[in-house]
């Protein structure tokens, strides 16, 4: 035989194999010039671990031992191990694992959550797609012969409670990933309810300001990132859907705010419908936190303010950015001064109050499709 063919081989040392589940782990070495059961070389003393089934994928760890002995063989053919061992079909690397194998991807707990989300949605998103009836309210009637009863004045409300609903998310999905979303549900739930029922009280616009446009969207900023970072712990294929379902909330709840505004203000009055509406919301705010929960652990670690600035370096997260922007002008400058702007027209105030409620409810029919 050819001098460069008698190469001796270290074979499996059945001794030293382990099985995971269906897959066989055996410690053998590669194929090493010279080796001899004599031979005291590093080369011929180092294992390796080769998985010997193809059914599952599963990490091992290389499992101790004795060192296995070497076979020597002059005709190639290779000694076989015993029968009582099923044998592999070839030996197979391992793979990647696939991201989607690590979320549940449904299951009661999964679709809970999204229901809370939706519930946080309903109640966080929903008043501010109704600020337009208030607004006008407002102007025609608690504010009227006020300074700041203008449009432009009314209008710095929903304006403020907008950057407050978005600019919390610099803080509060700081503080998610760091610990989790109970006490962002906590105080966020407290601070929307409590702000929403001051609202009730208010007889000034800075009574409206302090209310309206920041504690209780500070409140629903809290929750609003809490259940959103949530959500992508529980779904990965179905994570879009999850959150189209979640969605959905936000013109559900702007259908029924305005619908409670319009048909209560002329039964009970402002107060009490401010007051009924804040009970609602307390409820809802209820089951969020018995629903909404997170499937991965939250550990603190410290915080860099580069963090802030590591995404702009990627184009495409600033076109993103950029993009969402204008939409978000786009989507509530319309909302806001619709009601006022059809009262100029000559509408009446029922018809120009429903309009609000039809573009909501066109928004849900939207956001369902």
């Amino acid at each position: 035989m050819d001098e460069t063919n008698r190469l001796n081989f270290h074979l499996p040392n059945l001794s030293d194999a382990t099985t995971v589940g269906r897959i066989v782990y055996a410690p053998v070495l590669s194929p090493v010039a010279s080796c001899s059961a004599e031979t005291d070389d590093a080369r011929c003393s180092g294992a390796t671990y080769v998985q010997y089934s193809n059914d599952e994928i599963t990490p091992s760890k290389p499992v101790g031992g004795e060192t296995p002995t070497s076979n020597s063989s002059s005709d190639g053919d290779l000694a076989k191990p015993d029968n009582n061992i099923d044998q592999p079909h070839r030996p197979t690397t391992l793979a990647q694992p696939n991201p989607s194998s690590q979320f549940p991807d449904g299951g009661l707990d999964a679709w809970l959550v999204t229901l809370g989300c939706w519930c946080v949605f309903f109640i966080s998103w929903g008043p501010i797609y109704t600020l337009g009836i208030f607004q006008a309210y407002y102007h025609h009637t608690l504010l009227l012969g006020s300074p700041s009863s203008s449009p432009s004045a009314l209008a710095c409300i929903a304006s403020t409670a907008l950057f407050t609903m978005y600019a919390g998310g610099l803080l509060f999905g700081k503080l998610f990933d760091r610990h989790g979303p109970r006490w962002l549900l906590l105080v966020g739930a407290a601070l929307h309810v409590y702000g929403w029922m001051m609202a009730s009280f208010a007889t000034r616009y800075y009574h409206l300001f302090l209310s309206q446009a920041v504690c209780s969207p500070l409140g629903a900023s809290c929750m609003y990132y809490a259940c959103a970072g949530c959500i992508t712990t529980w779904f990965w294929r179905r994570r879009a859907t999850a959150f189209g379902i979640a969605a959905t909330g936000a013109p559900v709840g702007g259908v029924v705010m305005a619908g409670l505004f319009v048909g209560l203000v002329p039964r009970v009055g402002y107060p009490w419908t401010m007051r009924i509406i804040g009970f609602l919301m307390l409820g809802v705010v209820v089951l969020v936190n018995l629903t909404v929960k997170s499937r991965v652990e939250h550990s603190p670690r410290p915080f860099r303010a580069g963090e802030y600035l590591e995404p702009f370096r990627d184009p495409a997260f600033c076109l993103v950015a950029g993009g969402m922007a204008v939409f978000v002008v786009g989507l509530f400058l319309p909302l806001s001064f619709l009601v006022l702007q059809a009262r100029s027209r000559g509408l009446s105030i029922a018809l120009s109050q429903y309009l609000v409620l039809i573009m909501n409810a066109a928004g849900s029919k939207a956001s369902s499709d």
